[in-house]
């Protein structure tokens, strides 16, 4: 934290939160005397989980092919318990961690483990020949740098309703976003393993702007701007996944 000006949550999963268990044969030494030490430990934690290097015991979660619908390179689509998720893999076939179905933090993991995206669009072919489709991101749009949803997740025009916790993910969405370069606003690359996209007819309407002649808001107001707002994200969730599941009317 010193010596990077990094944050505690940055310092403590670059020196420990990517590791675990596993052994740490990352060069310190190099990885301080670069102009950017952490974007290096980044790239040193991704070369570490693809080497040969003895770094795990062999006791971790090695998924079976039975329950391996898709792999690529450090990706995959695992039904474990009879759940199917998204998981990051090291080279010798363990799982390293589960991902949510969240495209912020599946970039963000793939960020700090200094992993590829590219090879989420390869890993989305796979499962669109398997009949398996993810249920919220655009993987092809995260593997070609985009936003890999509809909506744009560095803006939250209620955060400040929600309470501090929506305010502080929003702010780390936005740096994320920076981070990467990331188009904000621009719609994902198409793709099968994308949920369908809502109509225009079907999509919701914008969330009612206050009506205070001096600039302010009462609480009712702003009550019926967000149940109003929460309400219109509902609607259009129930209709992705009627459309989804061919029930849509």
């Amino acid at each position: 934290m010193r010596a990077t000006g990094a944050d505690f949550s940055t310092a403590s999963s670059l020196l420990y939160g990517v590791v675990g268990s596993n052994t740490d044969y990352r060069d310190w030494n190099a990885i301080m005397a670069s102009g950017d030490p952490v974007q290096a430990a980044r790239q040193a934690t991704g070369a570490l989980y693809n080497s040969d290097l003895p770094y795990t015991s062999g006791n971790g979660f090695k998924p079976s092919a039975a329950q391996t619908v898709a792999a690529e390179g450090n990706f995959a689509w695992l039904k474990v318990d009879q759940r199917e998720g998204l998981w990051v893999m090291n080279n010798q076939g363990e799982a390293l961690r589960q991902l949510s179905a969240s495209a912020p933090d599946i970039l963000r993991t793939a960020r700090d483990f200094g992993l590829d995206t590219a090879d989420l669009a390869t890993l989305a072919d796979q499962m669109d020949a398997k009949g398996t489709a993810h249920p919220s991101v655009d993987l092809r749009s995260l593997a070609q740098g985009g936003m890999g949803t509809s909506h744009d997740w560095t803006s939250d025009p209620l955060a400040h309703l929600k309470g501090p916790g929506a305010q502080d993910t929003l702010a780390a969405n936005v740096q994320l976003a920076r981070e990467l370069g990331l188009k904000t606003g621009e719609a994902p690359v198409a793709s099968a393993a994308s949920t369908p996209t809502t109509p225009a007819s079907r999509a919701p309407a914008a969330a009612p702007s206050p009506d205070a002649a001096d600039g302010t808001s009462s609480p009712e107001k702003l009550g019926k701007q967000l149940t109003d707002a929460l309400l219109a994200q509902l609607q259009n969730a129930v209709h992705a996944l009627q459309t989804q599941h061919g029930t849509a009317v």
